[in-house]
């Protein structure tokens, strides 16, 4: 009796052991496909901005430089987003924020152009055209200030210059022009008051050398700037927060 039942037992071991690699051949195949088709139809890329070069902050010129490099040629890359925050002269600006989400929760606006209104906002601030690759020094006066608005200019004339504005608003006139931002100096036109003690970029302390215009106290002046790029065309992608230090300014006020 066992000798007729030892044979099979045999067999079947030798079966299992027979076809066993053959199924974890199939396993490591399947796998090895998978793992090559998943850049192809994207859920292996995660796209990456890198941020620009900092040149440096003049505190005498009033301007601001930084330099796009040959790294800002990303497929999903656009332009340049600033960030701003004033601060009084006794406290020293914070140069240690890193990420795009960090900016508004420590106080920074983005900067706006004198194009944006308060529902259509164009991204970037500073355009690329598409397809330049070129290398570009770009600056951002403050130098003309109270005479004038601020200003970016380039080394490269197919890169428009923005006329700079805060991200703050004036409320249109009974709903019959739209909202519009608010300049950086006074103007004779101002209505109602170029700063206001509400308006969200200016907290307390810099309100108190506002409100007692006209004054000799001035303000600091910092920002950060942001590559920009979209992400299949409708994802907004910023690179880390670069810091570019700060100047000390007085608006006129």
């Amino acid at each position: 009796m066992s000798m007729t039942g030892n044979p099979g037992g045999e067999g079947r071991g030798r079966e299992g052991l027979l076809y066993r690699p053959h199924r974890f051949v199939g396993y490591f195949l399947i796998s090895l496909a998978i793992l090559c088709f998943l850049p192809q139809c994207g859920l292996g890329y995660i796209p990456f901005l890198s941020e620009p070069l900092s040149l440096f902050a003049n505190d005498a010129d009033k301007t601001f430089q930084f330099k796009r490099t040959s790294d800002n040629t990303e497929a999903e890359f656009l332009g340049f987003e600033i960030y701003y925050k004033f601060y009084t002269e006794s406290v020293e600006p914070d140069n240690t924020i890193i990420t795009y989400s960090a900016l508004s929760p420590n106080g920074f606006s983005r900067l706006s152009s004198s194009d944006d209104l308060r529902n259509h906002i164009s991204k970037p601030l500073i355009k690329i055209p598409f397809g330049n690759t070129n290398t570009i020094t770009f600056t951002l006066d403050f130098n003309q200030v109270p005479e004038k608005d601020p200003e970016t200019s380039s080394t490269d004339l197919t890169v428009g210059d923005v006329s700079l504005r805060r991200s703050v608003y004036y409320d249109s006139d009974q709903g019959t022009e739209p909202d519009h931002c608010k300049h950086f100096p006074e103007t004779e036109d101002d209505t109602p008051e170029t700063y206001e003690d509400n308006d969200n970029d200016i907290d307390s302390s810099v309100w108190t050398i506002i409100s007692t215009a006209p004054t000799s106290d001035n303000v600091k002046l910092a920002l950060y700037v942001l590559s920009y790029g979209l992400e299949n065309y409708t994802l907004p992608l910023h690179s880390d927060a670069l810091y570019l230090g700060y100047i000390t300014v007085n608006f006129g006020w």
